[in-house]
């Protein structure tokens, strides 16, 4: 018995076979390692966009853009001075649509601000396509709005409706809190 274990080890055939399962475990454990790494810059990459969702300048951006829509729902260009709000949506549509974040995270972070502030601005940033003379202007919100929607109704396994109606609430809801945020900063 000795003997055949030993003429098997001695051959090349086993080694070059142990080699093999040597580089597929290394292999399978690079893979492991990688997709940790992914998860990870993923989770880093959310807790960067919430510090910059959350601070302060941008609470007031957010706030100020709202109050605009709320009084005056026309007034495109003093909308248009507050771009930076659409513009973190804009990154995040493109962190997700390259997939460096998980559509699973951003729908869990900003699936419910993503369909209220794409449903509530529509028509500013039509507007603002036509001003730019840029019809890919936002393309990347408007794939994050899409892609949040689509997540929504797999999750909830009903359609998805924003009402007008709706939409007044959430303004005067997110008006209310980001005052609050505000004034706790």
């Amino acid at each position: 018995m000795l003997d055949s274990v030993l003429s098997i080890i001695g051959t090349d055939t086993f080694w070059v076979a142990l080699g093999a399962i040597g580089a597929l475990v290394a292999l399978i454990l690079t893979y492991l390692q990688l997709r940790a790494s992914r998860i990870i810059a993923a989770a880093d990459f959310l807790l960067r966009l919430e510090n910059a969702f959350s601070a302060t300048d941008m609470l007031v951006k957010r706030k100020q853009i709202l109050l605009i829509l709320k009084e005056t729902p026309n007034d495109f260009r003093r909308m248009d001075t507050y771009r930076d709000v659409f513009d973190f949506f804009e990154e995040v549509g493109l962190l997700v649509r390259k997939r460096i974040i998980p559509t699973d995270l951003a729908w869990s972070d900003y699936c419910a601000w993503t369909l209220w502030y794409w449903s509530a601005f529509r028509g500013y940033i039509d507007w603002a396509r036509r001003s730019d003379e840029d019809p890919t202007l936002y393309c990347e919100f408007e794939f994050l709005f899409n892609t949040m929607l689509k997540f929504e109704r797999r999750k909830l396994k009903r359609k998805v409706v924003v009402t007008p109606e709706k939409i007044a609430e959430f303004i005067e809801e997110e008006i209310g809190l980001l005052s609050n945020e505000i004034k706790c900063m």
